[in-house]
């Protein structure tokens, strides 16, 4: 994993373009504006041009002066962080960092309009697979139903995102922030508020560009260990003692 990550930040860097906002048609609660920015599909493979068109959405400050912009780093992971900042949130938002910032809202790749796929090829294949069982010992065959669904649901996806499927990541979406960073030219620093998969996102962007950082909200956060390696011990563990304070 670490190799990845530093072989993505030591990645290549244009194209660094500009976004051009205009009001959103979308009828959403706050006024918004939406915007694209061009960015390299594979950050990895230097002596590729490819590009791809990252779309996110703008709820300006409210207040002056401005003091910034916040990207707003969405759960999940496949949650669009347009569709978050288009909602109830934007108002929870906006009150918590003061109205002072320009808070941006973008998918990241894989969700919305960034890369867009499916592992189900229409909505007879999504409900089959919803139908499997949710915990291990809910029956005698529980364990060979879950791990049969998981199969069939990997090999879904790679027959469905065989394209993509490999640039599609955490470290990429974390190059793609820094991309608009740039774009935004107010000083290079990454303002950021990551929410639960947007910790991980948060944490991993630290990592890679360390000296890029301004301020860092991690909310709801998840140990990176955990997540990493695809296994949830520590949210698990933490259950019972976390139930037990609603009665102490």
């Amino acid at each position: 994993m670490l190799a990845i990550l530093l072989s993505l930040a030591a990645g290549q860097q244009a194209p660094n373009g500009n976004i051009t906002w205009s009001p959103c048609q979308e009828k959403t609660l706050l006024p918004l504006s939406c915007g694209s920015l061009t960015v390299p599909l594979d950050y990895v493979n230097v002596a590729s041009n490819a590009s791809m068109q990252l779309s996110m959405v703008k709820l300006q400050a409210s207040k002056q002066p401005k003091q910034g912009t916040i990207l707003i780093s969405p759960g999940g992971p496949g949650i669009s962080g347009r569709e978050q900042l288009a909602g109830p949130d934007a108002v929870g938002l906006q009150i918590s960092t003061g109205g002072v910032y320009d808070l941006i809202g973008f998918d990241p790749r894989g969700t919305g309009d960034t890369i867009p796929f499916s592992c189900f090829t229409n909505a007879s294949t999504r409900a089959n697979h919803l139908k499997a069982p949710s915990y291990l010992n809910s029956s005698d065959i529980a364990l060979g139903e879950i791990r049969a669904t998981g199969t069939a649901l990997a090999n879904a996806y790679e027959l469905n995102a065989k394209d993509t499927a490999s640039l599609i990541g955490t470290g990429y979406v974390a190059r793609d922030m820094i991309q608009i960073v740039d774009a935004l030219n107010e000083g290079g620093l990454l303002n950021t508020w990551g929410f639960s998969y947007g910790s991980a996102l948060g944490m991993t962007v630290a990592a890679m560009f360390p000296n890029r950082m301004g301020r860092v909200v991690l909310d709801g956060v998840v140990n990176p260990l955990d997540y990493f390696s695809g296994r949830d011990v520590s949210l698990v563990t933490a259950t019972d003692v976390s139930f037990e304070g609603f009665f102490t």
